[in-house]
């Protein structure tokens, strides 16, 4: 089998069926073209993936950071009052479609179409609520934004530091953008631990064990006790 390059100059060298004027067009073609083959192997990542910068993605943390700050920092309000913050936080800021999805794994084809929307809405109201709940119980914490970096070849991987009375952790936020809406958060890994990463775990084995429609009344579950419901 001809390589690519073999491919080019061979149809750059078929003088025979072409006149004169329509060769030297055929090898500046393939010429311009190799090129660019060429430039696009050899660029990098953050090169053919534009949508975010470290910039960007670094603004989008401080920008969340900022606003839990201020919940945390309020005197007003019961737990109940800064959970619904941080919800509202949390759903501006993640892209829980995405999440879903990846979460879901290889059972996400498993799924019919109705299946697949009642997961994506149990499991992204299981999730807000669960990290609403805990973020809503810090007190007296700092978090300070660190750098910045590409990771992969379409997100960018923004540090932050978390240090309060009881506590002091790494915490990572994976940003990526989705389609044409804004940067969003796709995944958080606390001291090593990733959300996205664990919660697939999850998920898998309880399909295994219960099947589809057994993840499905589990995730029902966990939001009814997470809502204080039965």
């Amino acid at each position: 089998m001809r390589s690519f390059p073999d491919f080019l100059m061979l149809h750059t060298r078929r003088g025979n069926t072409m006149d004169n004027g329509v060769r030297p067009r055929v090898r500046r073609f393939g010429a311009l073209f190799a090129l660019l083959v060429m430039v696009v192997a050899l660029a990098p990542a953050s090169f053919a993936f534009a949508g975010t910068d470290a910039p960007q993605a670094k603004k989008l943390i401080e920008d969340l950071t900022k606003q839990a700050l201020a919940v945390l920092k309020t005197e007003k309000g019961d737990l109940a009052q800064r959970e619904a913050k941080f919800r509202t936080i949390l759903t501006n800021y993640f892209a829980m479609q995405s999440i879903s999805r990846t979460v879901a794994g290889k059972h996400w084809q498993d799924m019919s179409p109705k299946q697949q929307a009642e997961f994506q809405k149990l499991f992204s109201e299981w999730v807000l609520k669960t990290y609403s709940r805990r973020f809503g119980g810090y007190k007296g914490e700092a978090i300070a934004v660190g750098d910045a970096s590409a990771v992969g070849r379409d997100s960018i991987l923004v540090q932050t530091k978390v240090t309060g009375p009881s506590r002091d952790n790494k915490v990572e936020w994976r940003v990526r953008q989705e389609g044409r809406e804004q940067n969003k958060i796709v995944d958080v890994s606390v001291d090593g631990v990733s959300m996205l990463v664990t919660q697939k775990s999850e998920i898998a084995s309880i399909v295994k064990s219960k099947g589809v429609d057994g993840m499905l009344d589990t995730l029902r579950s966990h939001v009814q006790k997470a809502n204080g419901t039965r």
